[in-house]
């Protein structure tokens, strides 16, 4: 049991089950519309499991980051929600009442859980609603007819589904935890960073790290004021805020800055991973500021896009529904 318990809160143990059983049934799935000739199913069952192939890419990216730290993590958790997103969207067609409402809330769910532990957005949205949602869901669509189904109807697929809908828990439920414990901590939230593997967090407490930490929050600010509208407007995060964790040689750097935008309003930017590389002593710059400013927006404003496509989805359901029933 012991083992057990050692298993599921590894992280890199977790993400390569994960990843395991989401590629298995991709590929059963893909096998099983490659089979059918009509071009028209092919394409509409491909929408329908767009969230397997989002896992599928994401525990992959996650597992090669851990392995080889080489993946764009950053790219993986935006593609995770955008094809969880797709999927859900796609499973209103057809609307078939009950049967298409679990489903749509408990995707609704898992990407504003996503959203929490990736962004802190929708903190809510926390392990127990996220296990909650998971175990209603494998219980009515998995369990429930496999125990009611006579075992010579049971197949290998329904199987794999069931365990691939149990397989990517374990990961997420203590990505959830290692964030929050970190926020707890003196370090505060460590950068989030569960998939870089092994990490040194240079705390704002400990006297060891106090003159790293200086030129590392002297030379952020000095790169992200470069890269200002108005720079003589900044106002940057304390440097105890900073968020700073070792890898190797490598500085994972976030923080924040207030500045006027093109308008003169006051905006805030959040910087996350800014990259600083310690090459035998001397600390270089290996983000670019710009770029990240530019994402930061970007981001905020997909969320809002989503989030705001989700409800409108939502509320487009429950009005049919109703007037369906009338």
């Amino acid at each position: 049991m012991e083992k057990v318990k050692e298993f599921l809160k590894n992280p890199k143990k977790t993400a390569i089950l994960g990843l395991l059983f989401c590629a298995i049934i991709v590929l059963l799935k893909l096998y099983s519309v490659i089979s059918n000739n009509l071009l028209s199913y092919m394409l509409m069952s491909i929408l329908y499991m767009t969230k397997d192939i989002g896992l599928t890419i994401y525990f992959a990216i996650i597992v090669m980051n851990m392995s080889k730290q080489k993946g764009n993590v950053e790219m993986a958790k935006n593609l995770l929600i955008l094809f969880v997103a797709i999927s859900t969207i796609f499973s209103l067609i057809p609307f078939r009442g009950f049967n298409t409402i679990i489903p749509l809330l408990v995707n609704v769910i898992f990407i504003m859980y996503l959203y929490n532990i990736f962004y802190k957005k929708f903190e809510f949205v926390n392990n127990k609603v996220f296990l909650c949602a998971m175990v209603v869901y494998i219980a009515i669509y998995n369990i429930y007819p496999l125990i009611t189904s006579p075992l010579m109807y049971l197949s290998i697929y329904d199987i794999i589904q069931l365990l691939a809908n149990i397989a990517f828990i374990p990961y997420f439920y203590n990505y959830y935890n290692w964030i929050n414990n970190a926020k707890d901590s003196k370090d505060k939230k460590l950068l989030e960073e569960m998939e870089i593997g092994e990490t040194k967090a240079i705390s704002a407490t400990n006297e060891e790290d106090k003159d790293i930490r200086r030129d590392i929050y002297a030379l952020f600010c000095k790169e992200i004021t470069a890269n200002l509208k108005a720079p003589s407007t900044a106002v940057f995060c304390k440097e105890e805020e900073l968020q700073i964790v070792k890898q190797n040689n490598m500085y994972y750097v976030s923080g924040w800055v207030d500045s006027q935008n093109s308008y003169g309003a006051m905006v805030r930017t959040n910087i996350k991973n800014f990259k600083i590389k310690d090459e035998n002593g001397i600390l270089m710059i290996k983000s670019n500021a710009k770029v990240m400013a530019s994402n930061s927006f970007i981001k905020l404003f997909a969320a809002n896009w989503v989030f705001s496509l989700i409800v409108t989805v939502i509320t487009f359901v429950i009005i049919y529904a109703i007037i369906s029933s009338l």
